[in-house]
């Protein structure tokens, strides 16, 4: 999406809490690496997090392009259409959505991959966002199980999980809401996020784009799972020497986020100050990952518990 539609709109709509769009205290730099650990804080904070070698024994780092040709035989798959100079994608001219797409036997379109790398280049062809489930049913099994990261985050979207194949291709700039577990299992892949509150600095659709927040490139190697939380601005390119094959899990916002907006709201409605007041404890407590795990948890059910009395308290005062 493009940073002049209405993103803002777009965000709050789709019910990311406001403190989400603040930018007080970020600076564009290096995503964080973490432990397992550490990631259900960097979700419930809504920030990127990167964990190194998460998936080293995954069945699918062991994927090629011959391999993936070989597993799913005569299946026929829809490509993106991309410039074979830059390496970004056609716009279609007949639908006028952003991305031209055609359908190749996946044998073919495997081999012009494996062509392209061994010549370096962009592909004139991105296998993007394959569905595993319904376009790849083959290959399914060796996803499973997930990545164990996956289990800090919500429900998964019925499109996941999905896999691209690129070689020297680029994702311009853009937002997703859902959240991104980001697993590249072959190859690299560059990445470069910013905040969601920057739309009105990333102009345009990442081809004549003018950014005056500039991010440093962060790059995945094989192995590597990249945390890319709801609604946050990113770019991805593949480099024009290798096949990149990556896995992306895309998941609803986890419980404890939409319980901590759902508060919020709850206490903004009943107007009182007091309440007001631990609302803004609980974002702390929730966002700052101060205590562990058990030690938020307690602390936002203990705030609901106190909410809940207060608005009792409130409701039987104004009977």
């Amino acid at each position: 999406m493009a940073a002049s539609d209405g993103w803002r709109q777009r965000m709050v709509a789709v019910g990311l809490p406001w403190r989400f769009l603040e930018t007080v205290g970020w600076k564009p730099s290096e995503v964080a690496e973490i432990d397992l650990a550490q990631l259900p804080a960097h979700v419930a904070a809504n920030t990127p997090a990167l964990l190194r070698s998460h998936t080293t024994d995954w069945p699918p780092t062991r994927w090629s392009a011959s391999t993936v040709g070989e597993a799913c035989g005569d299946r026929t798959v829809p490509v993106r259409l991309m410039d074979g100079e830059t390496g970004l994608p056609l716009a279609s001219r007949d639908t006028g959505q952003k991305y031209a797409v055609e359908k190749l036997p996946i044998v073919e379109a495997m081999a012009e991959l494996e062509r392209v790398a061994s010549v370096g280049g962009h592909a004139r062809w991105y296998l993007a966002q394959l569905q595993l489930r319904h376009e790849l049913p083959e290959l399914a099994h060796e996803a499973r199980p997930p990545p164990e990261a996956l289990s800090c985050l919500g429900l998964l979207s019925r499109t996941s999980p999905a896999a691209y194949f690129g070689v020297g291709n680029c994702t311009p700039l853009h937002f997703d809401v859902p959240e991104n577990l980001l697993c590249v299992v072959r190859g690299r892949k560059d990445v470069r996020l910013w905040h969601p509150a920057l739309g009105d600095a990333l102009v345009g659709d990442g081809r004549d784009k003018s950014i005056v927040v500039e991010a440093p490139w962060t790059t995945l190697y094989s192995g590597d799972v990249l945390y890319i939380p709801s609604c946050w601005w990113h770019e991805v390119s593949c480099p024009p020497s290798e096949l990149s094959i990556s896995i992306s899990y895309w998941a609803d916002s986890p419980h404890g986020k939409m319980e901590a907006r759902n508060l919020e709201e709850e206490i903004e409605s009943s107007g009182d100050s007091a309440s007001i007041g631990r609302a803004a404890q609980l974002n702390d407590a929730v966002t700052s990952g101060s205590g562990g795990q058990e030690s938020r948890d307690g602390t936002e059910t203990a705030m609901r518990w106190e909410l809940e009395a207060l608005m009792t308290s409130d409701k039987a005062t104004t009977k």
